[in-house]
């Protein structure tokens, strides 16, 4: 019988002591083993310490690493596969959480397909009260898909994969770590680069929650136009390479979701954001992009002003 691999769940957090404590109970109460769990503050200034302490208690399995300075997101989770041990890695962001099944049934199926580098689960979509609001799944059953082409299809539609919370990967896949230029994104550019390097295995079952709240890190990026910045780099570092695979409907894909953007961060920002050429179908995006604008328009005549 095969052992167990060892699995590493890694929880970098910075000031997240109000959601911090059940992220990291989820990550305890998880039945796989063997199993260690490292924690990473990024320099928090709140209570984040003390939480950790009291919620970790005495369990063998926890550590604790706080960083003497703020190393940046990209640079807390490459300290996590610097740090970990295991053959297997799991990023539990700080405001998420996962089933106590997550851990043992994402290693089962990367040990059962040795051609996975990654394993992702369903989730579920909860708000800041932990109250849930929608499930979301890569597939609808069990499926292994080849890297190459999961590739093609996350860059039309999106990270369909899930948020690292929802996926375990091989760590010797990802020893290259996240590519600090990246904020957002850095998610799906390490999925594009763990896919280059084997398949990905679907497993339905929901075993990640991740939260949805205003002071996530996603909301700070859009009003500062890093995500358009990172969806720009996306384009400049994979199109090229991934063009001649890509069908029409699958850069139209990308023009859209580009047009969207651009009006989400008009929005956010208040101003157009300079000329966008990372597009294949200019005419096509300058359609998109009105649309997007009446779409918008139309939400915010239906919703009313704000209070």
């Amino acid at each position: 019988m095969t052992s167990a691999p060892l699995v590493s769940i890694c929880i970098p957090t910075f000031n997240n002591a109000t959601m911090v404590a059940d992220a990291l109970a989820s990550a305890l109460a998880q039945n796989h083993a063997p199993l260690e769990i490292l924690v990473l503050d990024n320099h928090s200034s709140d209570d984040t310490p003390e939480v950790i302490r009291r919620v970790a208690g005495n369990d063998p399995r926890v550590r604790s690493v706080r960083h003497p300075a703020n190393v940046g997101m990209a640079g807390n989770f490459n300290q996590a596969l610097a740090l970990s041990t295991g053959a297997l890695v799991l990023i539990l962001c700080a405001d998420d959480l996962i089933a106590p099944r997550c851990a043992s049934v994402l290693a089962a199926a990367l040990t059962a397909e040795p051609s996975a580098v990654m394993a992702a689960c369903g989730r579920q979509l909860i708000d800041g009260q932990l109250q849930p609001k929608k499930v979301e799944r890569p597939r609808n059953q069990r499926e292994t898909v080849e890297g190459s082409a999961l590739t093609l299809e996350c860059f039309a539609r999106g990270n369909i994969i899930g948020e690292p919370s929802a996926v375990m990967f091989r760590r010797s896949a990802a020893e290259r770590g996240f590519r600090e230029e990246y904020h957002q994104l850095l998610d799906m550019e390490m999925w594009f680069h763990l896919l280059s390097q084997g398949n990905a295995v679907f497993v339905p079952d929901v075993l990640s929650s991740i939260r949805r709240h205003s002071g996530q890190w996603s909301n700070t990026n859009m009003l500062s136009g890093r995500v358009m910045t990172d969806k720009r780099a996306l384009f400049r570092d994979f199109a090229l390479r991934l063009g001649p695979r890509l069908s029409v409907r699958q850069k139209l894909q990308w023009d859209a979701r580009m047009a969207s953007s651009v009006e989400r961060t008009r929005r956010a920002q208040g101003s157009t954001p300079e000329d966008v050429n990372e597009v294949f179908h200019p005419f096509a995006f300058r359609v998109f992009r009105g649309l997007a604008t009446a779409a918008y328009a139309a939400t915010a005549l239906v919703a009313g002003p704000r209070a």
